[in-house]
C-alpha cells in the first residue's frame, strides 16, 4: 500500500535549491511525526519525501495522459496528433507549483476534450478521422480553428 499526502509541502515549496536539502525533508518528517500517531507511524516501511517535480517531468504527465485520450479516441476510430508546441502550451496552461500537476488533467479537458467534442459535432455531415493540435501566437488552434485563447 502507498499513501500519499501534502503535510509539509510548504517546506517544500519555501525550499528554492533545485534539489530537496536534508534539513527540509527533516521539517517534513517531524510533521508527519506530529500530524500521526506512533503507533501508525512505526507501521510504516518507508516514508519517501517527492521533491518539487520539473517542467520535463508535466510534460511526461501530459503526454501520458494525452495518449490515454489518443486511446480513447482510436476506439472511436478518430485519431490525433499534437505537436511539441502545443504540449509545451498545455504545461503552462495546466501546471500550477502550488497545485502540482492536478490541474493538468482539467487543462486537458478544457483545451483538447471538449473542443475534440465541439469539433465532431461542427463535422457531423463530413467524415473526421483525424485531428492536429498545434499552437499559433498565443492560440491553441485543432485542425487550423481556434478553439482556446490564453
Amino acid at each position: 500500500i502507498i499513501l500519499t499526502s501534502n503535510l509539509g509541502s510548504e517546506f517544500i515549496q519555501a525550499n528554492k535549491s533545485e534539489k530537496l536539502d536534508e534539513r527540509t525533508k527533516e521539517k517534513v518528517l517531524e510533521i508527519v511525526k506530529k500530524s500521526f500517531r506512533p503507533e501508525f507511524v512505526n507501521r510504516l516501511d518507508d516514508i519517501i519525501v517527492f521533491d518539487r517535480l520539473q517542467k520535463e517531468e508535466i510534460k511526461e504527465i501530459v503526454k501520458i495522459q494525452v495518449n490515454n485520450l489518443k486511446n480513447i479516441l482510436k476506439d472511436k476510430n478518430l485519431t490525433f496528433s499534437i505537436t511539441d508546441k502545443a504540449l509545451e502550451w498545455l504545461v503552462d496552461k495546466g501546471f500550477d507549483q502550488e497545485y502540482g500537476a492536478r490541474p493538468l488533467k482539467r487543462a486537458i479537458q478544457r483545451y483538447i476534450q471538449n473542443p475534440i467534442a465541439n469539433l465532431i459535432l461542427d463535422m457531423k455531415d463530413k467524415k473526421l478521422d483525424a485531428i492536429k493540435i498545434d499552437v499559433d501566437g498565443d492560440q491553441l488552434v485543432l485542425n487550423n480553428k481556434v478553439f482556446a485563447i490564453n
